[in-house]
């Protein structure tokens, strides 16, 4: 696996998916 070889740490990985989380909440509240 990549995360193993990639030196990530947890934090940076709930960080990636709390962007993904925002930017789709952005999109919805754009689309609304």
């Amino acid at each position: 696996m990549a995360i193993s070889i990639l030196p990530c740490l947890p934090s940076e990985r709930d960080l990636a998916d709390d962007y993904e989380v925002s930017r789709m909440t952005l999109r919805q509240a754009i689309m609304s």
